[in-house]
């Protein structure tokens, strides 16, 4: 651009400016953080720009704001209503030109196991079966050896342990969780008992004419 200036005395003077555009950054691309009620919410921008800097806020959370690219967020829970809080992240890039992006929080529920029931049984028979009831009916129930990690040994609300006709007498633990997606609660244990079998009765032989 071009510019004249005119004084008094009718002399001129011409000066030239330039106006330079720069592009904005494209909008951070947020993926919504799902996590099971209780976890850290950590969102993540798939698209970092490279020299840019971040700045989250929360309209949902007044005290929260990070200048991390993927935030950390603690303490946020279904029964402080916070499933679908929005929060608001702008990048401003190195010429000062921003673009903004929000992220949303899902949280689902932990499903807890009640009413469960063990079983007893004389060596050699077969169980009726450890139940258990998961607390959303939604929910599976998975059974398994240990109390962490271990072994799944089965499915479902009736659970009969697998050669358990065969156990020596004594008392056998397995342990029960309810789950529902990728949320798993807590495990309960839930116990066989097997108790020694009668000996069999002696009938003496008896000798008639």
């Amino acid at each position: 651009y071009t510019v004249q200036y005119l004084d008094p005395g009718g002399c001129t003077v011409t000066g030239e400016g330039t106006i330079t555009i720069n592009p904005v950054p494209n909008d951070p691309v947020v993926k919504t953080a799902c996590v099971c009620d209780g976890e850290d919410v950590q969102f993540t921008i798939s698209n970092v720009l490279q020299g840019g800097s971040y700045a989250w806020s929360s309209m949902d959370d007044t005290d929260f704001s990070s200048n991390n690219p993927n935030p950390v967020i603690s303490g946020l829970s279904l029964a402080n209503d916070n499933d679908g809080d929005i929060y608001t992240v702008t990048v401003t890039d190195a010429n000062g030109c921003t673009a903004v992006s929000e992220g949303a929080v899902c949280i689902s529920e932990v499903p807890t196991v009640m009413n469960e029931e063990g079983d007893e049984i004389c060596e050699g028979g077969t169980p009726t079966g450890l139940t258990a009831e998961c607390s959303n009916t939604a929910g599976t129930l998975f059974w398994y050896d240990s109390f962490i990690g271990g072994t799944l040994l089965g499915t479902g609300e009736t659970f009969i342990p697998a050669g358990s006709s065969n156990l020596s007498a004594g008392v056998y633990t397995y342990y029960v969780a309810c789950g529902i997606g990728d949320c798993e609660g807590p495990r309960e244990p839930v116990t066989l008992t097997v108790t020694t079998g009668t000996d069999a009765p002696v009938v003496p032989d008896v000798t008639v004419c």
